[in-house]
């Protein structure tokens, strides 16, 4: 329980550190970094583990090429449920985890109204 809750504060502290509009400005979404930060914290990894390093590098590869996939312009919700069901898919691969198969998920977006940049071809759209 300890564990668990140092991981998630030590997440939490890292992602700050990653600023809003970091995709296009320094070409690596947020989101997808952040996906990287869940696995190095889980695997406790460092400069000097190479295979726990290399797996933070991978997540956050994975997660990325699928945010670039998806195309559109910025949209953090869009780009956060990209790198949830990668991060997921990954994780449960890493660890052997049977709870999670990626599917195409019903999720739909609320907030295709707020955001005039919002993406026609986005799975997530709603026509709300």
């Amino acid at each position: 329980e300890k564990d668990n809750q140092d991981n998630v504060l030590e997440a939490i502290k890292r992602g700050k550190k990653v600023p809003g509009g970091y995709c296009g400005l320094y070409g690596a979404c947020g989101a997808g970094v952040g996906v990287g930060i869940a696995v190095s914290v889980l695997l406790k990894a460092t400069p000097l583990t190479p295979d726990e390093r290399s797996h933070a590098n991978w997540a956050t590869s994975k997660t990325l090429n699928s945010i670039a996939d998806a195309g559109g312009a910025r949209c953090c919700k869009k780009a956060s449920r990209i790198a949830l069901e990668e991060g997921m898919a990954y994780i449960s691969d890493l660890f052997g985890l049977e709870w999670y198969e990626k599917t195409d998920f019903a999720v739909k977006c609320t907030y295709t109204r707020y955001n005039k940049e919002c993406d026609s071809n986005c799975r997530y759209r709603s026509e709300a």
